[in-house]
């Protein structure tokens, strides 16, 4: 279940600050044990932010707490509600679509096992020269993976869906910086 508590502490930062931008840097031990895939390619914030967001035990639950019962797209609903709940906008996506600046492209799998309960969650990184990258990190190491492109079975995973990630208030900033050029 999703801690209110988390919600709060990821709602407040947001209003401070933007989505993170790490791209291929490495989790710090310190970080790495409180962040997984989900908290990496929702947030993206870097070993700097995350010390000062100040996670903790709860926050580490409920970063992976969305497959414990229903069905896969009822875990797209609780992400869903989650991502919007702390001021993001979660909405679905093709795997070719381009992404505006101030957003961001996941790519979800589920466990082929319905036992397993498992998913995992990659994100799109724009390279200097305009290519694109999928970036995942691996469970609560300090790994961080790039993939040139996604199959559609990785890992004894299947692929779910896209989604677009933005955060209203950074891609108004940047809509209006854009406009004054």
């Amino acid at each position: 279940m999703t801690s209110e508590k988390t919600i709060a502490k990821l709602k407040n930062f947001l209003q401070e600050e933007k989505v993170g931008s790490r791209r291929f840097q490495r989790y710090k031990l310190s970080t790495a044990e409180f962040t997984n895939c989900f908290f990496h390619a929702i947030f993206n914030f870097t070993n700097k932010q995350i010390k000062k967001l100040k996670l903790d035990k709860d926050d580490k639950k409920t970063f992976k707490a969305f497959l414990k019962n229903g069905t896969q797209a009822q875990a797209i609903a609780d992400i869903k509600n989650f991502v919007e709940k702390v001021g993001l906008s979660f909405e679905i996506c093709n795997y070719d679509s381009p992404i505006e600046k101030g957003a961001a492209k996941v790519a979800i799998f589920f466990q082929d096992n319905l036992m397993s309960r498992d998913f995992h969650f990659y994100r799109e990184e724009k390279l200097k020269n305009g290519k694109s990258v999928w970036v995942g990190k691996e469970g609560f190491t300090t790994s961080v993976k790039k993939f040139p492109y996604l199959d559609m079975k990785m890992n004894n995973m299947s692929f779910y869906g896209c989604y677009k990630i933005s955060q209203p208030k950074a891609c108004e900033k940047d809509v209006s910086r854009e406009k004054t050029k």
